[in-house]
């Protein structure tokens, strides 16, 4: 889910994106969640453009920068949590982007 999103985000197939997710759990505040687990997950992401001649190849790449560049972490918190919510039951987690770098 995490792949569509990002390859949607990006406008360039799912099979270009490759995500590489770290989990860093925490136990919650037992006066907040008693013995729920809460944590963060980082998402790194590679865009592959296959290689090619011509200038499509490069306004291809080009636009794909452009729109991840102008990615904010509100619309990247919006679209996440639809693409999970539709694999995964949006109850048992949240999405929140904090930053992209």
């Amino acid at each position: 889910a995490v792949t569509a999103a990002i390859a949607s985000f990006a406008n360039v197939p799912a099979p270009w994106v490759e995500v590489t997710l770290s989990l860093a759990r925490r136990l919650a505040p037992s006066e907040l969640l008693p013995r729920r687990l809460a944590g963060s997950v980082r998402v790194q992401y590679v865009i592959s453009i296959p290689a090619g001649d011509g200038p499509e190849v490069e306004a291809l790449a080009d636009a794909a920068m452009d729109k991840m560049r102008a990615l904010t972490p509100s619309a990247a918190t919006t679209a996440l949590q639809s693409a999970i919510s539709d694999k995964v039951a949006s109850a048992l987690f949240t999405v929140v982007v904090d930053a992209i770098f």
